[in-house]
């Protein structure tokens, strides 16, 4: 189930065990004050497996105390799971803009006079490089280390195995490296993955703009730059 409908789930169901939880208490505390603690009553809920059972009143303001703190569960459930989804990002952009400056120092000559962005998401950040034409060059991306369940080196290489592109180990860049090769008529573009102590990246680069030896050249530089385990 999804974070926002496990939210608004558990929120449901705390109101709803709020609801019997408070008939239960308030009904039974009358009738005990009327007519003592083991009156005999239906839970005065409109719940099968409530309403069919008779109970002294004193279990059902008890049972009424369950319901009140199996809400109270519910919303602490809710508050957490919502909390989780919205914490502040581990990976600020700064981790995609040290990572784009180390990019165009390698390739200033191309990428002169043009721009970069950068963007934190629920993943991490993400930035692009692109030339004085408009043109983009790399998009990098970047996934923090308390994220990279589902998103680390071996699942992404292994998605780009599924995808069709070759991988080919990479030597002394982080911790650990390759690059996904695509197929040369699938017009995709390849992709460098590496991971340091910061978490798990990957640079596109544009194959239209960047051919084999600049692609070599990039990461050669980023050898150079980020060496091997490198921040760890």
């Amino acid at each position: 189930m999804p974070p926002a409908y496990l939210v608004l789930t558990l929120i449901a169901l705390a109101a709803l065990c709020a609801l019997v939880g408070a008939r239960g208490i308030l009904r039974g505390q009358e009738v005990i004050d009327a007519r003592g603690p083991d009156t005999l009553m239906h839970y005065p809920a409109p719940l099968p497996w409530l309403r069919k059972k008779v109970s002294a009143a004193r279990w059902v303001v008890w049972v009424g105390r369950l319901y009140g703190i199996a809400g109270i569960a519910c919303l602490t459930g809710a508050w957490v799971v919502w909390t989780a989804q919205h914490r502040p990002l581990d990976t600020k952009p700064d981790t995609c803009l040290d990572i784009a400056h180390q990019v165009l120092s390698i390739h200033t000559d191309a990428l002169r006079g043009g721009s970069t962005t950068a963007n934190s998401d629920t993943e991490g950040c993400s930035s692009a490089l692109i030339d004085a034409r408009g043109v983009r060059w790399f998009t990098i991306r970047s996934t923090p280390t308390t994220r990279l369940l589902g998103h680390g080196f071996v699942h992404n290489r292994g998605e780009f195995e599924r995808r069709g592109f070759t991988i080919q180990v990479v030597d002394g860049i982080g911790q650990r490296a390759a690059i996904a090769i695509p197929t040369p008529t699938s017009g995709l573009n390849s992709v460098l993955l590496f991971d340091d102590a910061r978490g798990h990246h990957q640079i596109e680069m544009n194959t239209r703009t960047l051919n084999a030896a600049g692609q070599s050249r990039l990461i050669a530089g980023l050898g150079q730059r980020v060496g091997p385990g490198k921040n760890d």
